[in-house]
């Protein structure tokens, strides 16, 4: 069976559709088969709405509350105008003469405006709080949104034959006097120690004896290249053929002589000592893995990061069902997030 490729959403991989499977199938129809799953997302689904719908109607009331406020400024604004008073306190006369001609329209004004300045005062209030209430329902529609979308094309993407099985049961575990919330951070933590081994190991320099298995074959093919034609020479008294490679770019040439082809077939073993000093000086091996080590690690990582996805879902329903606003994070793997079997291909690692 062949399985999704990856393609880059977001700061994590989601699985592309490939040909042959239901791009237009609802991602719930593809869970008939473990209604636990097909509840978890529809539910996911619906606290996604839960969350969205609120969105419009808080902002047409920042629209109309900020509307209010610019009428009440232009108010208050036309009413120290029409008394000939300046608003502003720094721009009003500073010497005792104009202060006391001005004194009693200033004390006027600011009487009919303190009702229209405490409104406004009330309404800055309102919008600052109506603006934080709208992002933080924005915040939580956006992950859950990002979850649900991810949670559906990885569904949709799964090939119409592939079976969808339940995993078997992982029952959170505690540690003595732990609670789920803490239990949530350290799976995560855990995740994303994964993640950078991951990372570590598809980054991993390759071994000096590997390499240098490496440099001969280009060596070889370089030779290869770069050997003369000489048949023409021995059977007609004609020119050597040369080697000659087609360069690119716009100005180059179409075709010039290889000279590092002749030089490679010409000098090979002296090229192959000289760079086999070049990698001997500059290999880690140390820090490097042999394409064995690479798969063999890289499977591993693979492995105990899906277990801790596992584990960090089971900790977060019972965080949930604690009465804790935690959510999923995004880019969770579909498969520990629905409980589905392992064999299932997931999100592709971003190494």
């Amino acid at each position: 069976m062949n399985a999704p490729q990856a393609t880059t959403a977001g700061s994590f991989a989601v699985i592309a559709a490939l040909p042959g499977t239901l791009p237009h199938r609802l991602a719930v129809d593809r869970l008939r088969a473990v209604p636990a799953a097909r509840a978890l997302l529809l539910g996911l689904i619906e606290e996604r709405d839960n969350a969205r719908a609120p969105l419009a109607g808080l902002g047409a009331q920042i629209v109309d509350l900020t509307m209010e406020r610019t009428k009440l400024s232009g108010r208050i604004s036309r009413a120290f105008a029409d008394a000939r008073v300046p608003e502003n306190p720094g721009e009003r006369p500073s010497n005792i003469y104009s202060e006391k001609l001005n004194r009693e329209a200033l004390e006027r004004v600011e009487a009919d405006v303190e009702i229209d300045r405490r409104r406004r005062a009330n309404l800055d209030e309102e919008i600052g709080e109506i603006k934080e209430r709208e992002a933080r329902l924005a915040a939580k529609a956006n992950i859950l949104g990002a979850t649900v979308s991810n949670l559906e094309a990885w569904l949709k993407a799964l090939p119409s034959e592939a079976p969808i099985r339940a995993a078997s049961a992982r029952p959170a575990a505690l540690a003595k006097g732990e609670v789920p919330v803490l239990a949530v951070d350290k799976c995560r933590q855990r995740i994303r120690d994964l993640d950078a081994d991951l990372q570590r190991i598809a980054t991993a320099p390759v071994t000096s004896a590997e390499a240098k298995k490496l440099k001969d074959a280009q060596l070889d093919a370089l030779a290869a290249r770069g050997r003369p034609d000489c048949r023409a020479l021995v059977s007609h008294g004609e020119p050597i053929g040369w080697p000659t490679v087609r360069n690119l770019g716009m100005k180059a040439a179409e075709s010039g002589q290889d000279a590092i082809g002749l030089l490679a077939w010409a000098f090979r073993d002296r090229l192959s000592a000289a760079l086999n000093a070049e990698i001997d000086a500059i290999a880690d091996d140390a820090a490097a893995l042999t394409a064995e080590q690479r798969a063999e690690q890289r499977a591993t990582a693979l492995r105990d990061k899906l277990a801790a996805e596992r584990d960090e879902e089971a900790l977060l329903r019972m965080a949930i069902a604690a009465g804790t606003t935690l959510l999923r994070r995004p880019e969770a793997d579909p498969r520990a997030v629905l409980g589905l079997a392992d064999d299932l291909p997931g999100y592709a690692p971003q190494v």
